[in-house]
């Protein structure tokens, strides 16, 4: 999971986020999606505010929401990243990546942006915890199975493709 802005807002950072006079908007789906789950715990662990945009009906719903201004960041999976207008967006700078999940690093992210494990005070621990309960089955994304008598060369195309993503 990672949270992004554009970068036409003021939120380009965490810092920023902190100190913001008004709370960055999310687009989300409702309050039972791990978007909203997600950047509720991180704006709680690195004590920043979040106003919840609810209602979109899908997650390319919310990347127009982002695109007419309507939101100005979201808490989205990484693997997003592999689907338009997603590599477009990170070409041209449209987005700051301003905090991935962790504690691993994504390979899909660039490096350089933060896990909410290297951010998070230590009093936070609880949260953490929390977190990595709530997020837990994002680390499977959405699984992939073929039928029965796929020949093994194709299986293994498979997971090589899915390896490099």
């Amino acid at each position: 999971m990672m949270i992004v802005c554009r970068r036409d807002t003021p939120y380009f950072s965490v810092d920023a986020m902190r100190s913001a006079k008004i709370p960055a908007r999310f687009g989300e789906g409702g309050t039972g999606s791990i978007s909203f789950v997600f950047s509720s715990l991180v704006g709680e662990i690195l004590d920043f505010k979040v106003k919840h945009v609810t209602g979109y009906g899908s997650a390319r719903e919310i990347d127009l929401g982002l695109e007419r201004g309507e939101v100005d960041c979201r808490a989205t999976s990484d693997i997003t990243l592999v689907r338009s207008p997603w590599p477009t967006w990170a070409q041209q700078g449209y987005v700051s990546f301003l905090v991935q999940q962790g504690p691993v690093k994504s390979r899909l992210l660039p490096q350089t942006v933060p896990t909410v494990y290297e951010l998070a005070p230590a009093s936070a621990k609880s949260s953490l915890n929390l977190m990595d309960i709530m997020v837990a089955y994002t680390d499977f994304d959405r699984p992939f199975a073929t039928g029965p008598g796929v020949p093994r060369q194709t299986v293994e195309l498979l997971r090589q493709g899915f390896e490099k993503c």
